[in-house]
Formats: C-alpha cells, sequence, structure tokens
C-alpha cells in the first residue's frame, strides 16, 4: 500500500465513520512510516502520531479529540 492510498483510507474514515466536521490535519509522506506488513503509521508534519492504516482499511486512531 502506498501513502497515498493510507492517507486516503484515514480521510474517509475521518469523514464518514467519526463524522469528523473540522479540518483534517494532514499526514506527512516524509514523516510517516511503513512496514512489511503494509500498515502505515501517519504522522503530521511535526511527527505527531494521527493513526495506524492497515492495508485491509482498518484505521486505529493514536490521538484525541482534545489535541
Amino acid at each position: 500500500m502506498t501513502f497515498t492510498q493510507a492517507n486516503h483510507k484515514y480521510r474517509c474514515f475521518m469523514r464518514e465513520c467519526m463524522n469528523h466536521m473540522r479540518e483534517l490535519e494532514e499526514p506527512n509522506e516524509k514523516e510517516s512510516k511503513s512496514n512489511s506488513n503494509g500498515f502505515w503509521l501517519l504522522k503530521t508534519i511535526t511527527g505527531s502520531n494521527l493513526a495506524i492504516v492497515s492495508e485491509d482499511s482498518e484505521v486505529e486512531l493514536l490521538w484525541t479529540r482534545e489535541s
């Protein structure tokens, strides 16, 4: 899975499942990391963790609404 695919899955999850109404913080490709199992750790430009995204579209958020 590419960064673009992982970012799309994260954005769809936030818009559809979380009914997220405010501006989404953008994952940064340079800071984000992938592993050999196809998972992506999405991070902001400052290195803060946003979510883990699996190839089967499971999204685990790593921040709270207060963040």
